[in-house]
């Protein structure tokens, strides 16, 4: 038989060889180096400097049960987890936080930067340092070790610190406060609704801005003169767009049934904190004892706490209090020195510095030398106007409650995972800061309870719902309201505590909380639901009956809207058969529900006949203009039904057409806009138009999804790895039911899901109770890891993780060198 040889192949399989193979051995090569860059989770490590063993075990979703005879031990294990599983993710937000993106992601993070640098909020981070009590230093100190010591001991870097040529540095424990007060800034969100809310009375008057959005009562003489407010809008032109929209969705829901209501007569607490959607998830799930400490539930990474969860004998959930603690004050400046502003009739200095921000290069262009700016600060807070124009006759500030952090919140977090009963909740929760939030309580003695901590402003004059004149010292903030006087709830006789971000006090209540509560659609159901699971069950109920009420995709708002929806006479026989769809429909937003997917599509077009005319009637411009016209972006839920209800009829007329039109006659209009989509963009049978076929959740990683689907995050190049790091599901839900589920009306995120419970957990009080956990994409954030997504069917599915009663495979140790006879 004859040899065969190379020769024997035709030329072309030859180069096509010669070409493939090295390509094939090289992506081998690399996918096998990128692999060895996964969390080791099985052995022993040495580590030098760690005093205490810790054992690290995963079960098989990699949610991570650490254990030590040392508290300060078991804080290192959690530094050391975060590292090993979210490296990445802590190295953005670090780099968000000291505004140093723009290091590693060039000019387009430039806006971002700029902006951080403004606020200072890695200057605040230091302040904080400085006033964290000893246990709670202690405790950071260890988990900033733990951090260094799973970089130190890591052999291969995540894929993107590759991909962008980033090296690491140590990680420090002000780079965790930082992630605090960036935390902070994001769930303050009063500023945007603030200038949005100036922006729509300008455009439309109060009347009209006060049917978008929640209502305020406002005197002529509480809006500054008119040429600042003019300036203000100037100013408003020029920001970055980002800053000015408000996060609509950024909320949660908690309840807590007390013992009389529950089969075994201890409570139960839910909660399902709402955030912005991402890959990895802003939660991951760890269990932590040591000597003293035993606490389970949502860690962030980056900090060292559990930051809703519960211990041996309390449990807690948080939820957003909507709290208004972020003021804009237009200020007064002495046109002849810019570092000087007007207070009271005389000019006073300003606080001035310098911030430097490095640009990476770019490779088709000359080496950028570092970006220069000045940041000026007066008594009420950094001067974000000099964005645009820092030499204007006015500028204005924003006074936020993040700048008074002086460790107060960090204190309360690392107490709360050590309180025992309710009196000791509420000593933690005393120092507490920054953002205000709803904590909900429940014991294992039978006690429940809401307690609403964090500074809310008193005001001079005025309640923060627009800005005021700086000038006046008047119109400047004149303390806080005591912790003695936070929205308190113990033991009510209902046995039952509902806080879905809504109004949580009654008329009573002495102090301004807000004006931009949520609507209380969340609420109302969520109180309805108990009472009828309360009657069926004999006023007993378990955990578990908890399930359907936190995944309720049930609209309040569908279903009112119902019966005008059926009586309207469709134009076209297409319509009829579209609005048949909903004839027997329930109002449920079920992802498989084709009625569900009409009933969007039709209420967007509606919705955007009703606004679309009059905003695009502003004399707006730049981002001023972008932030009124964002509004035609999201679903204004309780605007339609107002609408719908004949409160707000006077925008059914289509301003750009000579006849004047009825409600009705628009949405017959609209069915018909809504009958062109369906059947254009998704198919012509109503199977096409299944709600999840339309509705699909988000998960963007940062920065290497595409930007139109990652809303939340702040500008950056675009790449070509969307494809591997980026994630999407089938979902249900609508922004306004329980378990929510937000909908973008944008041109490139048509019906996308962005914000929604990326944590959620139902907790029994009772002994040996058994906590129910889920978090929505993975453990890890290494795209190589099997917990990268595992997660995200399995939460979408509500399907649960039980902590206490996990198989543990995987244990890692983590061994002092020393005790190794090293």
């Amino acid at each position: 038989m004859n040899k065969i040889t190379v020769n024997d192949f035709p030329l072309l399989y030859r180069v096509v060889g010669w070409i493939l193979l090295p390509l094939i051995l090289l992506s081998c090569g690399v996918f096998w180096y990128l692999n060895a860059s996964v969390a080791q989770t099985q052995g022993h490590v040495l580590l030098a400097g760690l005093k205490t063993p810790v054992s690290l075990e995963r079960d098989a979703s990699g949610v991570v049960y650490i254990q030590s005879e040392k508290d300060t031990a078991s804080y290192f294990g959690l530094g050391f987890a975060h590292a090993q599983d979210r490296l990445w993710q802590m190295e953005m937000n670090r780099r968000i936080a000291a505004g140093r993106l723009a290091e590693i992601l060039g000019a387009e993070a430039i806006p971002s930067d700029r902006l951080v640098r403004r606020l200072g909020l890695y200057r605040n981070a230091h302040k904080m340092l400085q006033g964290l009590d000893e246990t709670a230093q202690q405790a950071l100190q260890a988990y900033v070790a733990g951090v260094n010591a799973a970089m130190a001991q890591s052999k291969v870097l995540p894929p993107e610190f590759l991909l962008l040529d980033v090296t690491p540095e140590p990680w420090q424990a002000v780079d965790s406060l930082a992630y605090m007060q960036l935390m902070s800034w994001q769930l303050s969100t009063n500023m945007a609704f603030e200038l949005q809310r100036t922006l729509l009375i300008q455009s439309f008057g109060l009347e009209k801005a006060n049917q978008l959005m929640p209502a305020i009562e406002l005197n002529d003489e509480e809006l500054p003169m008119p040429d600042a407010m003019a300036a203000l809008s100037d100013g408003m032109a020029q920001l970055p767009q980002d800053a000015l929209l408000p996060k609509r969705y950024v909320g949660s829901n908690s309840w807590v049934v007390g013992p009389a209501h529950t089969a075994n007569g201890y409570p139960i607490l839910a909660n399902d904190p709402h955030l912005s959607n991402q890959i990895p998830s802003l939660w991951y799930l760890a269990s932590l004892k040591g000597d003293k400490l035993n606490v389970t539930g949502a860690t962030f990474p980056g900090l060292p706490f559990v930051a809703v969860g519960r211990n041996a004998d309390i449990a807690w959930g948080t939820t957003t209090l909507m709290a208004d603690t972020q003021d804009v004050f237009i200020e007064k400046i002495n046109p002849l020195n810019p570092y000087q502003y007007e207070l009271d009739g005389r000019m006073v200095d300003m606080e001035v510095y310098q911030e430097e921000i490095r640009v990476k290069k770019d490779p088709l262009m000359p080496e950028q030398a570092p970006l220069k700016i000045t940041v000026r600060r007066t008594v009420n807070g950094p001067v974000l106007s000099d964005e645009y124009n820092p030499l204007s006759d006015f500028a204005y500030s924003v006074r936020w409650t993040g700048d008074e952090q002086r460790g107060g919140t960090f204190n309360s977090f690392i107490k709360l995972n050590y309180a025992r009963d309710w009196f000791q909740f509420k000593q933690a929760l005393s120092s507490f800061v920054a953002p205000a939030h709803a904590f909900t309580y429940a014991d294992v003695k039978g006690n429940i309870g809401l307690l609403a901590p964090g500074l809310i402003p008193l005001r001079g004059k005025g309640q923060g719902n627009v800005p005021v004149a700086g000038w006046q010292q008047q119109n400047h903030w004149q303390g806080f309201i005591g912790f003695e006087r936070a929205i308190e709830k113990y033991n009510p006789p209902s046995g039952i505590i509902v806080a879905a971000n809504h109004r949580l006090h009654d008329d009573a209540y002495p102090y301004h909380i807000s004006d931009d509560w949520a609507p209380g659609i969340r609420a109302e159901r969520i109180e309805k639901q108990l009472a009828q699971l309360l009657q069926s069950k004999d006023g007993k109920l378990t955990a578990q009956d908890m399930d359907g009420l936190i995944g309720d995709q049930h609209s309040l708002a569908a279903t009112s809207a119902l019966p005008r929806l059926l009586a309207v006479k469709p134009q076209s026989e297409a319509g009829r058969e579209v609005q048949q769809v909903l004839h027997s429909w329930d109002g449920l937003m079920d992802k498989d529900s084709a009625a569900a997917g009409v009933y969007s599509v039709w209420m967007a077009h509606f919705y955007r006949l009703l606004i679309e005319d009059d905003l695009r009637g502003s004399t707006l411009r730049g981002s001023a203009r972008y932030s009124v016209m964002s509004l035609l972006d999201e679903p204004n839920v309780p605007f339609v039904t107002q609408v719908l209800q004949g409160s707000a009829a006077l925008w059914c007329d289509y301003l750009t057409t000579e006849s004047k039109e009825s409600c009705d006659e628009l949405l017959v209009i609209a069915l018909e806009h809504a009958v062109n989509e369906l059947n254009i963009s998704y198919g012509s049978s109503p199977d096409d138009w299944r709600w999840g076929k339309l509705h699909k959740a988000q998960f963007p990683h940062f920065p290497f999804s595409d930007a139109h689907m990652a809303p939340a995050q702040p500008p950056r190049p675009e790449s070509i790895f969307a494809e591997l790091f980026h994630r999407e599901i089938d979902t249900g839900g609508s922004g306004y039911t329980v378990n929510l589920a937000s909908t973008s009306l944008a041109k490139q995120s048509r019906f996308a899901h962005f914000f929604g419970p990326g944590y959620r957990q139902v907790v029994s009080l009772a002994p040996n109770g058994q906590g129910r956990f889920s978090i929505n994409t993975g453990q890890s954030g290494n795209v190589f890891s099997r917990h990268y997504d595992d997660l995200i069917a399995a939460h979408e599915a509500m399907a649960w993780l039980s902590m206490n009663q996990a198989e543990r495979p995987e244990r890692l140790l983590l061994q002092p060198k020393d005790s190794a006879g090293e």
